[in-house]
């Protein structure tokens, strides 16, 4: 996953699902939309494993 795919992942979820994530979690969940494009059927889980506070002095939440 690439750094910005991860970014605009984790500001969006954050944005329009209240979630609170940081980068890591942005990633996981690229990659698990990646994967639900390619799977016909399934249950996919996403285990968001970072928060974003830790983030707050870096580009990810620069406006």
């Amino acid at each position: 996953v690439e750094t910005e795919d991860a970014y605009e992942l984790a500001r969006q979820i954050v944005k329009y699902e209240g979630i609170f994530i940081g980068m890591s979690s942005g990633a996981a969940m690229f990659a698990a939309i990646e994967v639900a494009k390619k799977i016909n059927s399934g249950t996919i889980v996403v285990i968001f494993p970072d928060r974003g506070e830790k983030y707050l002095s870096t580009d990810l939440f620069k406006a």
